[in-house]
C-alpha cells in the first residue's frame, strides 16, 4: 500500500532513516535486524503525490535541460508560507513527520480519512512555522 507522508524541515533522507525497514539496507535478509520504529520498506520523494502542494503564487522554473521556462502551480516541496492551506486540508496526507515524531491516521484503504485525524492534522499543521520546508513523500508500507 502506498501512502502520503508530509515531512517538515530539511534533510528529508536523514529524517526518514529511523523509519525505513532494515531489509531495505541489508545485503541479505538474514543480516537485517528489525527496527522498533520502522514504518515502510521504500519511499520516493514526491512520487505519486509530486503535485500535492498547491502554491499560492505560480513559480517560474526551467525544464528541458534549463532551456525552456515553465510556470508551475503545484509541487512536492515548498515553504509553508508558499502553499494554499485550504488545499492541504481538503486532501491531507495520512502521515506527518515533524521533529523526529511520526503521526498518522487510522487509515483504511477505500475509506475517507476520519474526522479525528483531520482535526489532529490541522493542529499539527497550524503549529508548523511559516518558514518551514514541507516535502511530500510517497511511501510503501
Amino acid at each position: 500500500m502506498h501512502a502520503c507522508l508530509l515531512v517538515v524541515g530539511d534533510n528529508v533522507e536523514e529524517q526518514l532513516k529511523p523509519f525505513v525497514e532494515a531489509y531495505a539496507f541489508a545485503e541479505r535478509p538474514e543480516d537485517a535486524r528489525r527496527k522498533p520504529n520502522e514504518k515502510f520498506d521504500f519511499y520516493v520523494v514526491g512520487g505519486r503525490w509530486k503535485y500535492a502542494l498547491e502554491l499560492r503564487e505560480p513559480r517560474q522554473e526551467r525544464w528541458l535541460f534549463g532551456l525552456l521556462p515553465k510556470t508551475i502551480t503545484r509541487t512536492h516541496t515548498a515553504k509553508k508560507s508558499e502553499i494554499k492551506e485550504e488545499s492541504i486540508f481538503r486532501h491531507p496526507p495520512v502521515s506527518v513527520l515533524i521533529d523526529g515524531v511520526w503521526e498518522d491516521a487510522d487509515f483504511i484503504i477505500g475509506q475517507p480519512t476520519n474526522e479525528k485525524w483531520l482535526k489532529r492534522f490541522e493542529q499539527i499543521f497550524r503549529s508548523i512555522p511559516e518558514s518551514a520546508r514541507l516535502t511530500v513523500v510517497d511511501y510503501h508500507a
